[in-house]
């Protein structure tokens, strides 16, 4: 899940972000961050939950902006 959510950040990074988009990536980071740190702590579940969290959020960035 991290992987995808860190292929999913270098996409995004190619485009042109609105504020919110920037908010959210700031966000993404900050899961994946968490879920890094609940890994190393032995914390499986809560570290599944974040990745999740982070790739849910990772995959709506690529979406097509209406």
């Amino acid at each position: 899940m991290l992987g995808t959510t860190e292929d999913n950040l270098k996409k995004a990074a190619g485009q042109q972000l609105s504020a919110s988009q920037k908010d959210s990536v700031t966000q993404i980071q900050q899961f994946v961050a968490q879920s890094k740190r609940a890994l190393a702590a032995g914390d499986m579940e809560r570290a599944r939950t974040l990745a999740w969290k982070a790739q849910l959020l990772s995959e709506d960035l690529l979406k097509p902006q209406n």
